[in-house]
């Protein structure tokens, strides 16, 4: 296994400086699995962003993820990464459907037909091989590999070194050789030990150069940056525009992150180093930083470890305690840094009113302003010295903000922008713009790119800082991905499954329902179908289903369909069985449980229905005996099922009766008695016994002994002291 790896490890060094084919190889195997980039980087736990890197043929990823990949599509990581191997896959024939339950913010749980491994749908796959001599014809014609021989390649690929020169020795007709010396032989077990050795060293060396963090992808963050007289902008391939009057020492021209404050630059690259437009020498020595903030005096980067560097302002970059930093901001004279839980550090001047606030979700810094954007989405602004603030207190949905001097520009979740600055001209224009990914301000102006890469602005541009594109191009025609059309609604007894037909280049599917609060998904893939459960019989709804692209260039459409939910029900079946008998605490019916029933409705006689929970039911107040009509309807507590049916009985009920024995006693010697009948569960009094003893005891001039009145039960014996006028002749019965 660790041959394999380090084999692995070199393959891919080799690739690096040879035709790197794991590009075109990872979109012919993503679209034969009808999946898309963010299918896969869900699948991976990576941004979709990285992946597409990899795609692109930007970056590779980790021997890790590369053997995650393979698993995933049923193949070797050789087939991934050694570029003499070709792969070619059928059409696939894929049911596109998926039923995905979504109640309001609820997780997403998906049926796919696609269940993260092709190695059932891969039995007929063609690979060609330069290193297994049976896979090629003579004349190079690639030949099919049937599955089964897969295996045997695993082995073979993993074990083979991949040199030039066993390359050429593949197609040469091989010659006995002698048998060779034990000294050679020694000779050849030293060599091929420190070849191992170097491979070992190398392969760690890569694998924790991998690991660190060194390799970074373009994402969300720090995408744009405006200073005084410039802006920067990282483009989706890495490259970072320029625009305006910007100078500096070091080469902007390549990057992942840019910062800026006033006419201080920087710029986060691939491999984790940070350049400084003044060329800071400190800055270049940091390694391994994820994130980065440039102040007016000073530049901030957060490490892999989530610790912070500082270069510049001393009072500013006290921050070399700090733990657990997702990323960082800069102003004049001071750094913010946010925690992973959305708590705020502070180092320098203008800091006590943010230190203490938390929830936070993102920081913007000027001159005049502090801008904290909530995880609730609003935003509230903070003056430094004697600036003014400004309303933010009816905005919401608020991804990330930026301040100027006197402005504050709002990115909404939607894509929109809200604004507050006294140009009104300024504010009718950014008001207008859509789609926006990214905003940035500084002084009166303000900026922005769209989900196509097309930059927006607004306010002072003295220095050309940006070039609006919101004008119309007539040379220009945006793709718009076809409306959705076709919109169903079928009811059924669980839930409501809504469907649509299928939008050509549709990458997958947002689907939304008016309810409180909206329930809003995303369909895996391209499924054309999501259920809900959600709703309530009777209430009114409406559907949006918006058809979007992975392409950014692709604008999304949508569609709308109104309805009005009537839930289909059941009638739980009538109750059977019903059966009684009597007992020592008095009449228990009976009855067989209903499917579905949570509760019982019971009547005896036409009487009052009462609520019973179980299948049983004892009557201790009935009191005649006699034929009762009983009735039980079955009900449950889910809506699908209704009342059902009652369910009838005529049962005869009679009380249970014993005998209770008199004695009469003369001190300790017994001398006589009798017995009474009695029902069991009621009431007698001493009166009540004599008179069911016929009066004997009264004729016999006996007198019962005064006492609380006794309820019998057939369990115990009552022994009943008399005491006698009269008394008998001893020993008379």
């Amino acid at each position: 296994m660790v041959l394999k790896t380090l084999v692995i490890t070199i393959k891919i060094v080799r690739m690096e400086v040879t035709m790197n084919k794991l590009p075109e190889k990872l979109v012919l195997l993503r679209k034969h699995a009808n999946l898309s980039q963010g299918d896969i980087a869900s699948r991976l736990n990576v941004p979709v962003t990285e992946y597409m890197q990899w795609e692109n043929g930007n970056s590779i990823c980790s021997v890790v993820l590369l053997k995650r990949m393979a698993d995933m599509f049923g193949i070797t990581v050789d087939d991934l990464v050694d570029n003499t191997k070709s792969i070619v896959i059928p059409e696939p024939a894929i049911e596109q459907s998926a039923t995905i339950p979504f109640n309001g913010g609820q997780d997403i749980n998906a049926t796919q037909m696609y269940d993260g491994s092709l190695r059932d749908t891969m039995q007929t796959q063609q690979f060609s091989s330069l290193n297994d001599k049976n896979d090629q014809d003579d004349d190079g014609h690639t030949r099919v590999m049937n599955t089964s021989d897969l295996s045997n390649v695993e082995e073979k690929d993993a074990s083979h070194s991949y040199d030039d020169e066993d390359e050429e020795e593949e197609v040469k007709p091989k010659k006995k050789k002698k048998p060779a010396s034990p000294i050679k032989k020694k000779q050849t077990m030293i060599i091929i030990g420190a070849v191992a050795a170097i491979v070992v060293v190398i392969a760690v060396v890569l694998l924790l150069f991998n690991k660190s963090g060194s390799s970074l992808n373009v994402g969300n963050d720090n995408r744009i940056a405006l200073g005084d007289t410039y802006s920067l902008y990282v483009d989706n391939q890495g490259n970072i525009k320029k625009y305006g009057n910007f100078s500096s020492t070091e080469n902007f021209s390549t990057g992942v992150q840019v910062a800026a404050f006033d006419d201080h630059a920087a710029a986060l690259l691939k491999n984790g180093t940070v350049i400084s437009s003044d060329g800071n020498a400190d800055v270049k020595e940091w390694k391994h930083i994820k994130y980065i903030a440039a102040g007016k005096d000073h530049t901030v980067g957060v490490t892999a470890e989530g610790t912070v560097v500082c270069a510049g302002n001393e009072s500013a970059c006290k921050v070399s305690e700090w733990k657990n930093i997702s990323s960082v901001y800069a102003g004049n004279g001071f750094t913010l840094g946010l925690t992973n839980d959305g708590a705020i550090k502070a180092s320098g001047s203008n800091t006590d009113a943010v230190s203490n606030q938390s929830n936070v979700r993102h920081i913007s810094i000027s001159d005049n302003l502090i801008a904290l954007t909530k995880k609730d989405g609003k935003v509230t602004i903070y003056p430094i010295g004697s600036a003014e603030s400004l309303d933010t207190g009816s905005w919401t949905d608020i991804q990330s903000a930026a301040v100027g001097n006197n402005l504050v520009v709002g990115l909404k979740k939607d894509g929109t922008v809200n604004i507050s600055y006294g140009d009104e001209e300024v504010v009718n224009k950014v008001s207008s713009w859509k789609s926006i990914k990214h905003v940035a301000a500084n002084g009166s102006t303000v900026i922005g790119i769209d989900s196509y890469g097309k930059m927006h602005g607004a306010g002072d541009n003295t220095y050309k800082q940006y070039v609006d594109t919101t004008e119309d191009d007539t040379n220009k025609q945006e793709e718009t991905l076809g409306e959705v059309k076709n919109i169903k609604v079928d009811v059924t007894t669980a839930n409501v499954v809504i469907k649509w037909d299928t939008v050509e280049n549709a990458s997958y599917y947002e689907v939304s329902v008016n309810t409180d609060p909206e329930s809003k998904t995303k369909t895996s893939s391209n499924s054309t179908s999501i259920a809900t459960s959600s709703l309530t019989d009777g209430q009114s709804y409406t559907v949006t289903v918006v058809a979007k692209s992975d392409d950014d260039k692709v604008k999304e459409s949508s569609a709308t369909h109104t309805f009005t939910y009537t839930a289909k029900t059941v009638q739980l079946a009538t109750p059977s069985g019903i059966t009684a008998n009597t007992t020592d605490d008095g009449w228990t019916i009976q009855w067989t449980a209903v499917d579905h029933a949570t509760s019982y409705k019971l009547s005896i006689d036409g009487g009052q229905e009462f609520e019973v929970t179980g299948t049983s039911y004892t009557d201790t107040g009935i009191d005649a005996d006699g034929t009762h009509v009983v009735s039980v309807k079955a009900c449950s507590t889910d809506p699908t099922y209704t009342e059902s049916e009652a369910g009838t009985a005529n049962l005869q009920y009679v009380t249970k009766t014993i005998n209770v024995a008199l004695y009469y006693l003369n001190g300790q010697q017994y001398l006589y008695n009798t017995s009474v009948s009695v029902k069991v569960g009621l009431t007698y009094s001493w009166e009540d016994l004599d008179r069911l003893a016929g009066s004997y005891a009264a004729s016999q001039g006996w007198t019962v002994n005064s006492g609380s009145e006794h309820v019998y039960s057939s369990t115990n014996t009552i022994n009943i002291q008399v005491t006698p006028t009269n008394a008998p002749v001893e020993g008379q019965q």
